[in-house]
């Protein structure tokens, strides 16, 4: 007989399969062996895949109870369900699930390399910004390439140049003669980011510039921490986040903080930034009681 969550063909004297199905319960009922199923396999799509089938399954078995707090205890099953199941907080669990969703009804995630990159797309889906998904940084760079002319924050005072060792982009001030050393980072860890551009700048510096400047520019779809914080002490090094919408590509410069201050203000506006009206409209009163206060 066929397992319906695996696929696999299986005997019919096995009780449960091997990804935790049970045939006599029409369900999942091994944690362990269902959590080792979703685990083994080497890609996000498929992990969220395998998660929504589960869920699927057991909501099939048992029926819907929704995910309110007050119906833990009522019968049929949730998400919160299948999350305890599984071993990952619920809000895990909602994630996989739009995941899989948008898996469905947008193919560009297919192109994400992480579930992070997936995530960041899928918000700003709902959000209304239907945004084009680069798979890779080799695909970013290709883009790059083909549309600088279009793309004025760079080709208004850069001229590309050809490609040199193994570098992302180099580019020539058209003045000048300063060179621009492009890194490139989607998924990267910032400080290896930091340390190839670094390397790469200093190899241009060295072998290629001919006594000119060289700077060094960071794009990245969104600004992390780790990154920022690094070029808190790189003033050669400046930081830009891309968007594409429609097929054009937008580079918006990040202001990077260098005093605890400086610090408080970023974060505060990128949380204003992910506000609702009425979160706004809460906010502005805690600010204008607290304005009060600091003058009284």
């Amino acid at each position: 007989m066929k397992c319906p969550l695996c696929d696999l063909e299986t005997s019919e004297t096995v009780a449960i399969c091997s990804c935790g199905y049970n045939f006599k319960e029409c369900e999942v009922t091994d944690s362990v062996r269902v959590r080792n199923f979703i685990k083994a396999v080497p890609t996000w799509q498929e992990r969220v895949l395998r998660v929504e089938k589960v869920n699927r399954i057991q909501f099939a078995k048992h029926g819907s109870k929704g995910n309110h707090p007050g119906r833990a205890n009522a019968p049929g099953w949730s998400q919160n369900d299948t999350a305890r199941l599984l071993g990952i907080h619920p809000s895990t669990m909602t994630r996989h699930m739009r995941q899989a969703e948008g898996l469905a009804t947008c193919p560009q995630l297919q192109r994400c390399s992480t579930m992070k990159a997936a995530h960041q797309a899928i918000g700003l889906r709902e959000k209304g910004i239907q945004e084009d998904v680069f798979g890779s940084e080799e695909e970013l760079r290709g883009f790059i390439e083909q549309n600088w002319d279009e793309i004025k924050e760079l080709s208004s005072e850069w001229e590309i140049a050809v490609r040199w060792r193994d570098l992302d982009l180099l580019a020539k001030h058209k003045t000048d003669g300063r060179c621009l050393v492009i890194e490139l980072k989607l998924d990267r860890e910032a400080d290896k980011v930091v340390g190839q551009i670094l390397r790469y700048m200093g190899e241009v510096r060295i072998h290629r510039s001919g006594g000119s400047a060289v700077e060094g520019l960071i794009i990245c779809r969104t600004a992390d921490e780790g990154l920022v914080y690094a070029l808190a002490c790189m003033e050669k090094i400046s930081l830009r986040e891309y968007s594409l919408c429609a097929g054009k590509l937008s580079l918006t410069a990040v202001s990077i903080p260098h005093t605890a201050a400086e610090w408080k203000c970023r974060n505060f506006r990128r949380a204003i930034k992910r506000c609702s009206a009425e979160e706004l409209e809460a906010l502005t009163k805690v600010l204008e009681k607290r304005k009060l206060e600091l003058n009284q």
